[in-house]
């Protein structure tokens, strides 16, 4: 697992790492429909680089992982990136790799991503308008990006 250090999450941190384990067994996250609408509005395949953003227990970068060659699952909290791990290791997905970042502060090249997600995390983001800098920054010419949050009913957003 790759580690970056990420200033102004304290609660957040406290919070999701320490239940990360009740996240992972939440039937919510792991089945609800907007993760089928989701992956299935994304132009999704085999050869593409992904990142989720907020990955939380990884249901998302675990479900593209399932289409496209690699996936960054990015988090802010070692032990959700730890629940991500576990339910790569128990479904058998090999092609994702658990990185502690924050949306406004990527840790990855410019033009690095086909493919960026970020499902039922936004809301928690610090600097939304940094977040969505940095995906820009990050993802290549042509690339998607697809955001789904639940703060407002539901909101998809495919650019």
């Amino acid at each position: 697992m790759i580690t970056i250090v990420m200033e102004g999450y304290g609660r957040a941190k406290k919070f999701f790492n320490a239940n990360a384990e009740k996240y992972s067994q939440s039937r919510s996250h792991a089945e609800d429909s907007d993760l089928d609408i989701l992956i299935e509005s994304l132009n999704l395949n085999s050869n593409m680089k992904g990142l989720d953003v907020g990955t939380g227990t990884g249901f998302t970068g675990l479900r593209l992982a399932r289409k496209i060659d690699i996936v960054y699952a990015m988090d802010i909290a070692e032990n959700m990136l730890k629940e991500t791990s576990k339910l790569a290791d128990k479904y058998g997905v090999q092609n994702i790799i658990p990185i502690r970042g924050s949306a406004e502060s990527m840790p990855f090249d410019d033009s690095n991503f086909d493919i960026i997600t970020s499902r039922r995390a936004p809301h928690h983001f610090l600097d939304k308008a940094k977040f969505i800098d940095e995906s820009y920054r990050t993802l290549k010419s042509g690339g998607m990006i697809g955001i789904d949050d639940m703060t407002c009913d539901q909101i998809i957003l495919i650019i």
